[in-house]
C-alpha cells in the first residue's frame, strides 16, 4: 500500500513561510482590541452625524421649496383681496383675509419679504366703508380668535420692521405707525363691543 515507506517514522517539521508570528501579551491584546473598538465607534459616529447632516440640509431644502410656493400663492391672493377690498366685506372675504396673514406668518423672512409685508400694511388700513380691514375678521365669531394671536404676531414684525435696515422710506415708516397706532385706537373697539356696524 505504501510504496514509498523508507523508514522515516517522525513527521518533517512544518516551515511557515508567512514570516515570524509574533506572540501578544494580554496587556497588548487589550488596548489593541481598545482601538478597534474605539475606531468602530468613530465611524458610527461619523455616519449618524452625515445622516443628520443630510437630514437637516433636505428639511431645510423642502421648507424652502414649500416657502418659495406659498410666496407665489400668497402673490396671487393678496392682489385679489386688494382688488376686492372696494367690495362689501362678507364673511368669505374676512376668512381669505385671516388666511392670507396666516400664509403671511408661515414664510416670512425679513430680508426677503420686505415688499409683501408693505403690500400687507396697506391691506391692513384700507378703509372699507366705515371701518378698516383689520377690524374686519373681529366681526365674525369664529375668526375673532384666529385673528386675535395671528394680529399679535403680526404687529411685533411691523414693530421690529419700523427700526430695521430694510425700510428707508419715511412714506413707508409713517405707513407702519399708522396701522400699529389704528390697533390702539379705542374707538374702534367701542364701535366692535356695540356692533355699530352690520356684516
Amino acid at each position: 500500500m505504501f510504496n514509498t515507506f523508507e523508514g522515516n517514522f517522525k513527521t518533517r517539521p512544518k516551515i511557515n513561510l508567512g514570516g515570524q508570528r509574533v506572540q501578544e501579551d494580554k496587556s497588548t491584546l487589550i488596548k489593541k482590541n481598545k482601538e478597534q473598538r474605539r475606531e468602530r465607534d468613530n465611524e458610527r459616529l461619523r455616519q449618524k452625524s452625515a445622516v443628520k447632516i443630510q437630514a437637516f440640509y433636505r428639511g431645510r431644502n423642502v421648507a424652502g421649496n414649500l416657502r418659495n410656493k406659498e410666496r407665489a400663492l400668497w402673490d396671487q391672493n393678496a392682489e385679489a383681496i386688494f382688488r376686492a377690498v372696494h367690495n362689501k366685506w362678507d364673511v368669505n372675504a374676512a376668512t381669505s383675509l385671516v388666511d392670507l396673514v396666516r400664509s403671511f406668518l408661515f414664510f416670512y423672512r425679513p430680508n426677503r419679504d420686505i415688499q409683501r409685508e408693505l403690500c400687507l400694511c396697506q391691506i391692513l388700513r384700507k378703509q372699507m366703508f366705515d371701518v378698516e380691514t383689520i377690524f374686519v375678521p373681529f366681526y365674525y365669531e369664529d375668526l375673532r380668535h384666529t385673528w386675535f394671536h395671528q394680529l399679535k404676531k403680526l404687529l411685533l414684525i411691523f414693530l421690529k420692521s419700523v427700526g430695521s435696515q430694510y425700510i428707508y422710506r419715511d412714506t413707508d415708516i409713517i405707513d407702519y405707525l399708522n396701522t400699529l397706532l389704528l390697533t390702539v385706537d379705542v374707538n374702534k373697539y367701542r364701535q366692535l363691543e356695540e356692533g355699530g356696524r352690520s356684516v
